[in-house]
This record gives C-alpha cells, structure tokens and sequence, in this order.
C-alpha cells in the first residue's frame, strides 16, 4: 500500500510508543531483576512485588483513559506518558531509599496503562482506516524490539558502569525518543486530503461525532450488546492468562526439562525476534482475511503449540526452535488481535471505549493466574501440566468468542 509521510511518521511514533511503554518497562524491565536482587537486597517476592505494583497501577488508570484522552487529545497525553516514563528510571537512577522503587514500578503502571495499545490503536486507525491491523501489527513490533535489544544494554550498563547509572542513562534516552512524538505525531489526518477524517474533525466538535472520541467523552452505556459482553469479559480474561502466563514459565519449563540454560536463553531471544514478525503477519492477516479468521486460526495454533510444550522433555531442541516461531506466530493475537477484537464487537463510535474495557480485563487475566506456573509446579513437582491447562484454556477461549463472533468484511475488501 502506498503511504504518505504523515503516516509514516505517526506509524513511526507508535512504534516508539510501544517500544518504550510496553516494551521498556514490561518485558525488557525484568533484565534489571537480577541485579535488583543482588545489588538491592531485594528478595524474589520482593522483584515480584515490583511488577504487581506495575501491574495494579496500569489497571486502575485504563479505566480512566477515556477521561485522560479526552482533556489531553493523544499526541499530548503520549507525550506525558513518556515523561512519566523518564521520571520512574530518574527515581530508580537516584533514590535514596528502595522503598521508592515500588512508587517507580507504580509510576511505570501509569505509562503502561495509559500510553500503551489504547492510543497506539486510536491513532492508527484513524491514520489507516482500510489497513489498521497491519499498521497495529507493525507499531507493536515496537515491544519484541525492545525485549530484543534492551536486555543485552542493561548488561553492559549495568557491569560497566554500575546499576544507578545504567537506569539514568534509560531515562535520558526516553526523553530524547520524546522528540519524535513532538514533532511528528498528529491526531487527526489533514482534513480534504486523500485519508478519510472523521465528521467530527471537520466540524470542531470532536466529543460529539468523531467515532473513536464518543467513548473519549465518557460515553454513557454498554459498549457491546448485553449478550456479548460476558463472553468478552471471560475471553480478554482467558487471552491475558495464555498471553501473560505461558512465556512467564518458558525458561523453568525447558531449564527442568533438561536443557542448558544457553539453550533456554536462545529459545527466549529467538521468540523475541520471532514475536517481531509475528504480529506484523498477524496484522496483515486480520486486514486480508478478517479478524474473525485471524482469532480462530491463532488460537487454534497456540492451543496445539502449548499441548507440545507439556511435553517438551521429549522433544527434540530444533522441534521446540520451530514450535517457538509457531507460539510467536500464534500469540501475536494477544497484541494485535485485542485492538482488532474490540473493534469488531464495537458498536460504531465506541471503540476507544471498547478497546480500554478488552485492554482492562485482558490485563486482569495476566493478574488474577500470576502464580500458575508456580503452584501447579508446587503441586505436580513439574511445570509440564500448566502448559496442558493453557492448552486446553485456549480451546475454551474459542469456544467462548467464536460462536456470534460479527461477521465483517476484511480491511481488504472493504477498500476494494
């Protein structure tokens, strides 16, 4: 598809969004755990309490993104989500005390919550309205970059110049991706051109009409029809659990299946880069093909992926590379496929609101099975049967959205 400068560039700003808000301070973050512990003091619940503060926060304030974006717009309220982000790394690089690492985790909260996939996948859609799973896949590689490349600088940060040191230099380098989004980022497409601008844009009075502001301005009501907001809530539940859970218990299930740990770091970076296509292929897949086809055959994927983890002592090393990029492939659904997912169950004008719902009980699930690795280990003395409760909980997640998933046209099609 042919893309003008100005799409480019605010695709451009998105990936840095999720890069550093999604990306930095989530997945890459639990680089600095081991040296928190060490350097700290910290005991292991105590790292572990770090990411629940993070955790409780991010879900506390997406039930006010409508409100925030609202007052801000998006390109000011991402801007103030990527100071926040600098000021947390600026806490941790200074503080006297450990005690305000939980309030820089919880300010981490706040920039997760609020500048993560909820203004990345307004943005977009406004800016790609025929190709915005594409445009989605491709901004929340921004997250696989940062789970790529931050662990190995935290390393030789933190070895050759000290912890402290290795976080201001974090935060400086937020403030400086801060830029871009000052210059480039633009909330609406320039009115008469050749991307189509909501009624609203046009008119000046966005609370009222423009279709991703309606919930913005705190619209009043179920944002999806009575029958379907069980299974919503039950689904983004269920897709939290796989999405957060599964990856959290890689390293344990293949260390005590037999296999060295430079075996297991390899299987963890390789799903990092595989993560990075994935989600642009799933993208691209829900824009081709719908996003009712991109969830069933995702989740299909990951529930036979997740049946051959149970057994991965078994398994040959090179089977569990390729199952690997499948499970990247797969669980890609769980980023691109939220946004995707709200948007297909919205009834016109509310997605930012359905989105900030699917996003908060997808959160929730991450939350409510943070420790099934660990007691199903505890229980069993193996980690292999989680991985057959996942399996099975990703049969259960199709069963509960597919039936009545709403039938849409494909991006594509509908650009035809």
């Amino acid at each position: 598809m042919y893309l003008r400068r100005d799409q480019m560039f605010n695709c451009f700003c998105c990936v840095l969004l999720l890069f550093v808000n999604m990306g930095v301070l989530s997945s890459a973050f639990s680089a600095y755990f081991p040296y928190i512990r060490e350097l700290k003091g910290f005991s292991n619940t105590q790292v572990y309490l770090l990411t629940t503060m993070r955790q409780i926060f991010a879900m506390i304030v997406m039930t006010r993104s409508d409100t925030f974006y609202r007052k801000l717009d998006i390109k000011k309220g991402v801007i103030l989500t990527f100071l926040l982000s600098a000021l947390s790394f600026a806490i941790l690089a200074f503080a006297p005390d450990t005690r305000l690492y939980f309030l820089a985790t919880s300010i981490f909260g706040i920039s997760y919550g609020l500048g993560g996939m909820i203004p990345a996948s307004i943005l977009l859609r406004r800016w790609f309205p025929q190709n915005s799973g594409t445009a989605i896949g491709i901004a929340a590689a921004g997250s696989g970059i940062a789970a790529m490349v931050i662990p190995q600088q935290v390393t030789r940060l933190v070895e050759g110049y000290g912890l402290s040191a290795a976080f201001a230099f974090q935060a400086a380098t937020i403030l400086v991706l801060t830029i871009p989004l000052v210059l480039f980022v633009k909330n609406y497409p320039d009115p008469g051109g050749e991307i189509p601008v909501p009624e609203a844009k046009q008119n000046k009075s966005v609370r009222k009409a423009d279709p991703d502001s309606k919930a913005a301005g705190g619209s009043s009501g179920a944002v999806f029809r009575p029958a379907e907001h069980p299974k919503l809530i039950v689904g983004m539940i269920l897709m939290g659990l796989l999405s957060y859970q599964s990856p959290a218990g890689f390293s344990m299930l293949f260390s005590t299946s037999g296999y060295e740990m430079d075996k297991v770091a390899f299987l963890l970076s390789s799903m990092g880069f595989f993560l990075i296509f994935g989600k642009i292929l799933v993208g691209k897949f829900a824009d081709r093909c719908g996003g009712k086809r991109m969830f069933r055959d995702c989740t299909l994927l990951v529930s036979a992926v997740l049946f051959l983890f149970s057994r991965a002592a078994s398994l040959p090393y090179a089977a569990l590379v390729v199952l690997m990029l499948f499970f990247a492939v797969g669980i890609s659904e769980s980023t691109v496929g939220v946004s995707v997912i709200a948007g297909d169950f919205a009834p016109s004008g509310t997605y930012a609101q359905a989105l900030k719902s699917c996003q908060f009980f997808y959160a929730l699930g991450g939350l409510l099975f943070s420790t099934t690795n660990g007691v199903v280990a505890d229980l069993t003395g193996s980690y292999a049967p989680a991985y057959m409760l996942y399996g099975a909980a990703a049969l259960v997640l199709l069963a509960v959205l597919l039936p009545g998933y709403p039938e849409k046209k494909p991006a594509a099609e509908r650009a035809s």
